[in-house]
């Protein structure tokens, strides 16, 4: 469960919750209730593990091209 402040800095949340597709765990207020209910219910590991991978990969990939453009522009 991620409680946010909606006035500051929720975007990076919501952004990389969004990605995982665990928005259903982004909570802006503490409401008991509903923390207990999110805490119940399942989470899919196995998925948001992929997805995790896959946004590491594409991460990596656009390091390893900035990285050589560099490289191109320094000779």
């Amino acid at each position: 469960i991620s409680l946010v402040n909606v006035n500051r800095g929720a975007s990076r949340f919501e952004s990389i919750l969004g990605e995982l597709g665990l928005m259903e765990r982004l909570l802006s207020d503490f409401d008991k209730q509903k923390v207990l209910q999110v805490l119940e219910s399942e989470l899919d590991t196995v998925n948001c593990n992929l997805k995790l991978a896959e946004l590491k990969q594409k991460s990596r990939k656009l390091l390893q091209e900035a990285l050589q453009n560099e490289d191109v522009k320094d000779k």
